[in-house]
């Protein structure tokens, strides 16, 4: 019997057999917007559509799970300002 990624997860966290090995997902946050066609620059500005994009890339790709990190402390956008030109992102401290 073929099982779904979130069986095959808690299988193999209860230290189970799988029906396969698990495969997860190790896409750099960049790669993973542009495959879903969003903007890296967005990403950058929203935290949240990071996640999605993570997840939505590993669902596509038919991965049994996502590598992910603790989204940034709230107000960690207050300081910084996103200028996209010519091509290039830039991120830059409204402090110096």
């Amino acid at each position: 019997m073929t099982m779904k990624a979130k069986e095959r997860v808690i299988v193999a966290m209860e230290l189970g057999q799988p029906d396969r090995v698990l495969v997860l997902l190790a896409i750099w946050l960049d790669d993973a917007a542009s495959s879903m066609g969003v903007k890296f620059m967005e990403v950058l500005k929203n935290p949240w559509l990071g996640y999605e994009v993570m997840e939505k890339a590993a669902r596509k790709y038919g991965f049994d799970g996502v590598r992910t990190w603790l989204g940034p402390a709230e107000g960690w956008d207050e300081n910084i300002k996103f200028v996209e030109k010519d091509g290039r992102m830039w991120v830059i401290d409204k402090k110096t």
